[in-house]
């Protein structure tokens, strides 16, 4: 052990090319962890005194990587988020002995620190102590979110807890991002493995966990097995089953967030060659964002600011914007709809967010740092600034929504919704239908238009006015018949 800590201090780029970082977890304390649990599970005569041994090796192994923290942010000068400089605590700098250090690069340095607190997190894991564990890998997290490593982590501690749900997002995070993590592939593929079997509660009514069961069901379906016949049996259940679990909040705003960055995952890492796969999660997806937006027509003034599934809606709306084809895709023109109803409610309450604030990150922002489908979208923020009130987090969520409208309005290709010379949101009017006959889907096809184009307008002004007023009526009975059926199956007895 003294050996390796004196090569990662004294070359660090040079230890660092020859994987020492991983030798000396590896040799020097993982496998004779290991070790010691197999033989105290065999002899359960001498539990006790091996149980002592493992303790004090864990002791030992926790000291050697908090000591090795500290001498490598004393020795290099670095000031990290959770461990402050000495200076600032009345504390001298710590010189090396030696002096024949060399000056490695700060991505190297911040990346030794980040395997430190890993492994830290793993020492507190093997302690079952759950929740430092935890706040050691999310401290590993915020020091290099491109690296899979401590996602991978998160997800073991969560398949711990038998939360399979937060087990799969962990794994999708762990590769998704710059580095990713070669096992978390492998741990991901058998997580989904056990998630195959059909639930046996399929046709009766869901709650909560059920559902969670059901749409990790899917996933596995898509992901693992691209069987695509079970997979539209069990959409038609779980499409109907979201809307009044939405209805009633039985779900919680980090659930949402975490199933639908799973979706947004399994979509972009199945080959566009598979389209059928595509059709199913994009299927999905309608039925997921109709479900989150159809409350909002019932909300008024100020609730819509506190509405729980705000931030899944965010997130998915930052994926129409990264990925060009998923707008045509989601194209259904009750989903705009109801889309431009929750812009407009927005709008309306003229949210004046702090200009030192605009590009801060929200928190569902930094659950998505370094994720790869989204980067794109949340490359301009600033990850590293104070944590935001609650009510400023409100009004900056609403003002981003508003402006991936206004981007969804004038500068995506197909143009789903636009923006009338009043300032409102409105769905662009249906002009052609197309049925294809192997998926007997419909593909809507919009005009495009936005407030400010005269082209659009005119071409408005000259369709038949009795034609628009009957296709209006039409839509508002189909509209309300739809709403009625929904809440009718949410508050009528079965």
């Amino acid at each position: 052990q003294k050996i390796y800590r004196d090569v990662l201090i004294n070359d660090l780029e040079y230890a660092l090319d020859k994987k020492v970082e991983q030798d000396l977890w590896t040799y020097g304390f993982k496998n004779y962890i290991v070790a010691l649990q197999n033989v105290g599970r065999d002899k359960k005569d001498n539990w006790g005194l091996l149980q002592a041994r493992l303790s004090w090796f864990l002791d030992c192994a926790s000291g050697f990587y908090l000591t090795l923290l500290q001498e490598i942010c004393s020795l290099f000068g670095l000031d990290l988020p959770f461990k402050r400089h000495d200076s600032l605590f009345g504390y001298r700098r710590v010189s090396s002995d030696s002096t024949n250090v060399s000056n490695p690069e700060r991505s190297s340095c911040y990346y030794i620190c980040q395997h430190c607190l890993v492994h830290l997190g793993d020492i507190a894991r093997y302690r079952n102590q759950m929740v430092q564990a935890e706040s050691f890998y999310r401290h590993a997290v915020a020091l290099g979110a491109n690296s899979g490593h401590p996602y991978n982590q998160l997800a073991l501690l969560e398949a711990s807890r038998a939360d399979r749900l937060s087990t799969v997002f962990y794994y999708t995070r762990s590769i998704a991002v710059a580095h990713k993590f070669p096992a978390a592939l492998t741990n991901l593929a058998n997580t989904l493995r056990k998630c195959l079997n059909k639930p046996t509660n399929l046709e009766a009514k869901l709650g909560a966990a059920d559902y969670e069961v059901v749409f990790l069901h899917l996933h596995a379906l898509l992901y693992v097995n691209q069987d695509i016949a079970e997979a539209t049996n069990v959409l038609e259940s779980i499409t109907h089953a979201l809307t009044p679990l939405i209805a009633t909040h039985e779900f919680s705003t980090w659930k949402l967030v975490q199933m639908a960055i799973i979706s947004i995952f399994t979509y972009t890492q199945v080959e566009e060659k598979k389209c059928e796969v595509r059709r199913v999660l994009s299927e999905f997806s309608i039925g997921f964002l109709n479900a989150l937006l159809l409350p909002l027509y019932t909300m008024s003034g100020d609730g819509v600011l506190d509405y729980f599934s705000l931030p899944a809606i965010y997130v998915l709306m930052l994926w129409l914007k990264c990925e060009c084809g998923i707008v045509e895709a989601l194209n259904r023109p009750h989903l705009w709809r109801g889309l431009c109803t929750l812009l407009n409610a927005l709008r309306s309450l003229h949210c004046i967010t702090p200009v030192n604030c605009v590009n801060s990150a929200l928190p569902e922002d930094n659950d998505l740092r370094g994720f790869l489908p989204l980067e794109s979208a949340l490359s301009n923020l600033n990850f590293g600034g104070e944590e935001l009130s609650s009510e400023i987090v409100k009004k900056l969520r609403a003002f981003r929504i508003i402006k991936l409208g206004e981007w969804l309005a004038m500068y995506s290709d197909c143009k789903p919704i636009y923006i009338s010379e009043s300032g409102q949101f409105d769905a662009t009017p249906v002009t052609n239908v197309v049925t294809n006959q192997s998926d007997q889907q419909q593909t809507i096809k919009p005009q495009n238009m936005t407030g400010n184009s005269q082209e659009g307008l005119k071409a408005r002004t000259r369709q038949n006015v009795a034609l628009q007023s009957i296709f209006r009526r039409t839509q508002c009975q189909v509209m309300y018949f739809d709403t009625h059926r929904i809440y009718s199956h949410i508050y009528l007895p079965q």
